[in-house]
């Protein structure tokens, strides 16, 4: 109930900026207008991501929303008054982008404010002309354009960056890359049923996915810049598509990284995303510069994805950003937006010799780093810190917590104790480099068997 309060006030607002700008000759400046309103405190108890999203999106193309119901009318569309044009328009582009809605309640709830705020009777014509609106874009299943503009709708903010000549919508991105600047380029897929379980909410699935790729960035060293986001789905749900395209914004804004396009088909849900870094020319770390003596070191916790399959215990149904804020206090919402560990990687270019992320488990990865730099590694688990509600030997085998584990000479402790203060991310010195190839793991002094990590086939 609360929510539909807060759409309801956001709708009332949303008519008034519009007649606003339409009686300003579409000159009104958008962002002062929404500044003004929050000054006022006119978007306190309304549903504000609905607000600006459809005043962005009404007043960007604002004759794409009038073909919507000027077919529908019976006079020319310069004879409606200011209230019955800005209603029209809004309730066009809720019926049409917001389809979670029901029929009724978009119909209802723009007659009422007509009735409030219109001339007296024109409530009776707009509401035909809603009714005919609605059954024409809600009797057909949106196309893949109407579903990228769903998308593209919930990020608005996260498209656009002065590095990007040739922005989203073209056959292909082009971007400048400064000079002095290596380019780091990642791939990874996720599948329903393997990298998240099937049912799981759209807006975690799209944080997830870009966490996932930003967490091998970070291993390099690198820091977020750009995306692509290749999404095949098995329905047509604009819901659904927003929620997920919610997700990928919150992660986006939060490592500064911008999408530069994408692909979406029909099929089984699975998502594809390639991102791109920078890091200074040179200063990329990778999996073979370990040496023997070097210090081990892990960022936070593992286990998460453990401790998420053994609970049994839902999520909290808040919104996505109230989870993040709680994600250090839960395993689960930890496995769901995990923490790619960009900025301690940022400071570590001078100073780790190797570096890889935690995406298979730690023993699988450890022995990906080992390998590759052509040494063993022995670790204590005593050492090893591990999420509490996470099973145990388990947590140790395979495991997507997407941490970062790193090597570096003895002699940098201290500074990196530092770092991890001064950046807030925790780390741990959880054993060291050794001569040879095998990777040891000892508690309380004597060797033990701990399960392998994640097997793709």
């Amino acid at each position: 109930m609360a929510t539909r309060r807060k759409r309801r006030q956001a709708r009332r607002v949303l008519l008034q900026a519009l007649s606003s700008w339409q009686w300003q000759d579409r000159t009104a400046d958008l962002p002062l207008t929404i500044r003004w309103l929050d000054s006022e405190g006119s978007l306190n108890n309304a549903d504000r991501d609905f607000f600006v999203s459809a005043l962005n999106t009404i007043t960007q193309v604002p004759s794409k929303w009038d073909a919507v119901f000027e077919r529908f009318l019976d006079r020319d569309i310069s004879a409606l008054d200011g209230v019955e044009l800005a209603v029209l328009r809004a309730g066009s582009f809720e019926l049409y982008q917001h389809r979670e809605i029901a029929t009724s309640i978009v119909i209802n709830e723009w007659i009422e404010l007509t009735k409030q705020f219109g001339a007296t009777d024109s409530f009776k014509y707009i509401n035909g002309v809603l009714h005919n609106v609605a059954e024409s874009v809600r009797s057909e299943p949106l196309g893949e354009f109407e579903l990228i503009d769903v998308i593209l709708e919930e990020l608005r903010d996260c498209i656009s960056h002065p590095m990007i000549s040739v922005e989203t919508g073209d056959d292909a991105g082009v971007i400048q890359i400064p000079e002095g600047q290596d380019l780091v380029v990642t791939t990874d897929v996720l599948q329903e049923g393997t990298h998240f379980p099937k049912g799981t909410r759209p807006d975690l699935i799209g944080y997830r996915a870009m966490a996932a790729n930003f967490s091998d960035l970070a291993a390099m060293c690198a820091i977020p810049y750009f995306t692509t986001i290749a999404l095949t789905i098995d329905n047509s749900d604009p819901a659904w598509l927003r929620g997920f395209a919610q997700g990928v914004a919150l992660a986006s804004k939060e490592f500064g990284s911008v999408v530069l396009g994408g692909n979406l088909n029909k099929g089984l849900l699975s998502i594809s995303v390639t991102a791109h870094g920078l890091v200074p020319f040179g200063q990329a770390i990778s999996r073979d510069g370990a040496v023997v003596g070097d210090d081990l070191w892990l960022t936070g916790k593992i286990g998460a994805t453990n401790a998420f399959l053994e609970s049994a215990d839902p999520l909290p149904d808040l919104p996505i950003f109230q989870l993040r804020q709680r994600r250090s206090e839960s395993a689960s919402l930890s496995y769901f937006m995990p923490r790619p560990r960009v900025e301690i990687a940022s400071r570590l270019r001078h100073i780790a010799h190797s570096a890889i992320d935690i995406s298979d488990g730690l023993l699988s990865d450890l022995n990906h780093l080992a390998q590759k730099s052509g040494c063993g590694a022995r670790i204590q688990i005593e050492d090893v810190p591990v999420w509490s509600e996470a099973p145990l030997p388990a947590a140790y085998g395979a495991d997507d917590s997407y941490e970062l584990l790193f090597t570096a000479p003895t002699y940098a402790r201290a500074t990196i104790q530092a770092v991890s203060e001064e950046v807030g991310t925790p780390v741990s010195r959880i054993g060291h480099m050794v001569e040879g190839s095998e990777v040891q793991v000892t508690k309380d002094g004597k060797s033990i068997d701990l399960p392998q990590g994640y097997r793709h086939f």
